[in-house]
Formats: C-alpha cells, structure tokens, sequence
C-alpha cells in the first residue's frame, strides 16, 4: 500500500513477467481535493466507482482498495461534504488509469532479420513444391487454377515488373509460429523463406477466410484493439497478426484492395494512457526492428474508431480497417476450394473475354 496518493494507476505487464497493478490500495486525504478556505470542517464522506472499496483510515482519511478496475477511463473518486437540510458539496479527484503490456513475443529473436524486399532476398516466384505443403491438394483441374491464379497473384516477390510482390503476411504468420514455439529455429536462410513461402500462400486457405472474414466485416480498428489488450490482458501473449489498411466492406473495390493492398504486422506491445488514444508496437516485415532505432508504432484513436501507420494509413481515412484473425488459420495445411473456385472463375472469364474480342 502506499501512503501517497498516486499520480495513476499503472497497469504493467514486462515480456513473460506476471501483471502488475501499482498501486491496488492507497490512502487519500481531503487535502488532495484543494478544498476552499472555509470547507475543511464538517462531516465528509469518500465515494469511489465501482470495483473500489473505501474505508476510513483517520481524520478526514481514507483506504481505497481496487477489486476491479475499469481501463478505459480515470478513477473517480468524490468527496463529500453533508450539510445541513440534506445538502452536500462534491469535489472530484481523478486519477488516470495508464497500460503497458508487453508480449511475449520477441520483435527480435522470433522474426526474419531481413526486410521484405527483393533487393535484399532476391526474386522469389510460385512453386509447385511449396505450393503442395501449403494446401490439402484439391482435384487436379482446381488445384492448377489455384496455382495459376490466386495463389500465383500473391506468392512472389520481384526486383522488375510491374508489380514486386511481397510476403509481408508469410513473415509475420512465420514469426508468430516461432514466438509460440510453433516453428522451429531454422536449419539455414533458405529453409526460413520456404517456410515463410508456405505462410504466406496460407492466407488462401478456407480456415484464415473463415478466421478473417468477421473481422473485416466489422471493420473495426477499435475492436481489434481491444481484443489485442484482452489478451494481453489475461494470457501475457496473443498469437493474432494485424492485417492493416484493409478495405472496408462496402467500398466498391473491397474484392481487389484485399488482393492488392494491405499490410501484416505483428503487434507485441500496447500503451494506454486514456480511454481515447493507445499506441500498438508492432513487427513490420518490411522495417525489421534491429534496423530501427525506435519501435513501428500504429496509434490508434479508440473514440473515432481510426489508425494510423506510417504512410500507410491516416486519422483521416475512415475506409480502412483491421483485421485481427488468430494464428489457427495458418497454423497447418487446410484446404483452399473458395480461393480454387475464385481462381477458376477468373480464369473463365478470361477465355469469355478472349471468345467476344474474337467474335467482335
């Protein structure tokens, strides 16, 4: 307990430590209220919100002792002065709640050292081998349209072209499964980038769809902020990625922004100092953090239901959310039949469209 009253309630969590709460019991004395000349007599009384419990301690000094604490917002205490004919004075005293949780994931030793770019790892281009371990093979004609198309417009990574590509979601999925002891240390480069490869094509599967698809229907950054903090909250860990800057449903282009943008990140850290501004730490793969000098930071404004990152997304944007889907999608090979029968679709299309320019 402390005798002091507290500048905030701190709620702090150190990579693999148990939670801490400082303080969960202190005393408060009127004088904390700065009452006016004149009102430091008569009969008071401390009332605290719910989850605290207050007993007196002394003259004009009470025990406050949290059961429970609400995160999103400063503890309220009032003082009150009775009067006569059964009025009273009330004076406030707030104390800021303020977070810190950090993961148990290391931004440094479970992720690949290199940045996502081909200039750095080379091309890298669709293969049927890595192709067969990410997915349970459908039927011959759907797995070649597969191949072919979704998981061929998302697999690679180039120096020259009109698009380069990337594996922002293979490595972060990859350095997820090592912080959970899910990935083994890897036997060379080569071996960490093929199981970044298989990763990456993982996001086609049916069970990350299934995983994802609530997410970006609710198109709430807000709510997979809260999610993140949940569980930090009771496990110390969280075994989610953020996918950001993703279309929110009812954009016209939501079917192609999926393919062609957004960004993976793996968030490790959380700070909160209101109920209206948090700041996520996150892996990016493209900015590994023995690069950088400070952390990849996505702040959020929990009252607007908006983030920002980087270049990537502004307060401003209100046509972007996140997704926060759990490693379980990724986590083995699954079958991909609604990305099969996208990638078949597409491909009859084009013979349509080939078939009119011929006939025209």
């Amino acid at each position: 307990m402390t005798a002091v009253t507290p500048d905030a309630i701190r709620i702090h969590c150190a990579r693999s430590q148990p939670l801490k709460i400082s303080p969960r019991q202190f005393e408060l004395n009127a004088a904390a209220f700065e009452l006016p000349n004149g009102a430091q007599s008569g009969l008071f009384r401390i009332v605290a919100e719910d989850g605290w419990a207050v007993e007196p301690v002394g003259h004009l000094c009470w025990r406050l002792t949290a059961f429970e604490i609400d995160i999103d917002r400063p503890l309220s205490i009032s003082l009150q002065r009775i009067l006569p004919a059964g009025r009273s004075e009330e004076w406030l005293f707030l104390v800021p709640v303020q977070l810190d949780l950090t993961s148990a994931f290391d931004p440094v030793e479970h992720t690949f050292p290199e940045p996502n770019r081909a200039a750095v790892l080379g091309d890298i281009l669709p293969e049927r081998r890595l192709f067969a371990l990410t997915y349970i093979q459908p039927p011959g004609l759907l797995a070649n349209a597969l191949f072919n198309g979704l998981y061929s417009g998302i697999v690679f990574l180039r120096r020259d072209g009109p698009t380069r590509g990337g594996l922002c979601s293979g490595m972060a999925r990859w350095a997820v499964a090592r912080g959970l002891g899910a990935e083994p240390q890897p036997e060379s480069r080569e071996h960490a980038l093929e199981r970044i490869v298989v990763y990456h094509g993982r996001q086609l599967c049916d069970r990350a769809f299934a995983r994802g698809v609530r997410w970006l229907l609710r198109g709430s950054p807000r709510a997979s902020y809260r999610v993140l903090r949940r569980e930090l909250l009771q496990h110390g860990t969280t075994d989610r990625a953020f996918d950001i800057g993703v279309p929110k449903p009812w954009r016209r282009d939501v079917v192609s922004a999926l393919v062609t943008q957004g960004h993976t990140v793996v968030p490790y850290r959380i700070r909160q100092d209101s109920g209206d501004r948090a700041f996520v730490e996150v892996y990016d793969p493209n900015r590994p953090p023995a690069t950088l000098e400070t952390p990849e930071t996505i702040e959020f404004d929990l009252r607007r239901d908006r983030y920002s990152y980087r270049h990537m997304v502004s307060m401003d944007q209100t046509n972007v959310g996140i997704i926060a889907a759990r490693q379980s999608g990724y986590a083995r090979q699954g079958t991909a039949i609604m990305a099969g029968l996208a990638s078949l679709g597409m491909k009859v299309g084009k013979w349509m469209a080939e078939i009119r320019k011929s006939v025209s």
